[in-house]
């Protein structure tokens, strides 16, 4: 199909993806994942196509990342993503920064940094405690939170444009109307999306608990329009 790059997620902790052998689940079978490296590498050298990997620390126990290091440094990756939490923290507690300070010492392909990046304060803590800047990182959740945070990262913003907010939401918002029915279906996944936006809105409790509970597309529309106006 034309893609040089497959970024292999090793760090999805859904219960239903896990169970199926699947994302962190893979941290569990050592054996099997250096297999499957094995076969994939196989492959994708003879045909010049890139192996990336985003991981986890590993299951069910931290102390598991340093035999999944001797893995991963077996082969010639194009660069490692690691959120340092294992499977069972999910996206809980604190990051567990000693591991990935193991990764910068021990990892031989390009390293980058993942987890709990919500703000500029929060990537100065992270530079703070691996006393050097970050760079590259992946943004997930804090990217869904704050659309303007990688502005914010380089320096090019300090506020949140409440505008590509907007033309963000309506996107989504009108692309979903498309492909699904009825209505709820539809606002199940706006919902979601307004758990991590609710951040960047003081005062608009009210107008969020309602949003929260409607059911039809008028209702939602105009509760919407009320939290976006200008303080």
């Amino acid at each position: 199909m034309g893609y040089k790059e497959v970024n292999l997620n090793l760090g999805c902790p859904s219960g239903t993806v896990c169970a199926k052998g699947k994302g962190a689940g893979f941290l569990k079978d050592t054996s099997a994942l250096q297999s499957f490296l094995d076969d994939i590498f196989s492959y994708s050298e003879s045909d010049g196509m890139k192996i990336s990997i985003k991981t986890r620390l590993g299951f069910s126990d931290p102390e598991e990342f340093y035999a999944l290091t001797d893995i991963f440094n077996a082969f010639p990756l194009s660069e490692l993503i690691v959120h340092p939490r294992i499977r069972t923290d999910f996206y809980k507690g604190e990051i567990r920064k000693e591991y990935y300070a193991y990764a910068l010492e021990h990892i031989k392909c390009p390293l980058v940094y993942n987890g709990n990046i919500f703000s500029s304060s929060d990537y100065e803590e992270v530079s703070r405690a691996f006393k050097s800047t970050p760079d590259p990182v992946m943004l997930g959740r804090g990217l869904v939170s704050d659309p303007d945070l990688s502005g914010k990262l380089k320096g090019f913003s300090s506020d949140t444009d409440l505008q590509k907010l907007e033309r963000l939401h309506d996107t989504l918002y009108h692309e979903y109307q498309k492909v699904m029915s009825p209505d709820i279906n539809v606002l199940y996944k706006m919902r979601e999306l307004w758990t991590y936006w609710q951040v960047l809105f003081d005062g608009k409790e009210r107008d969020f608990k309602r949003l929260f509970k409607a059911k039809k597309y008028p209702e939602y529309e105009e509760t919407v329009s009320r939290i976006l106006l200008a303080e």
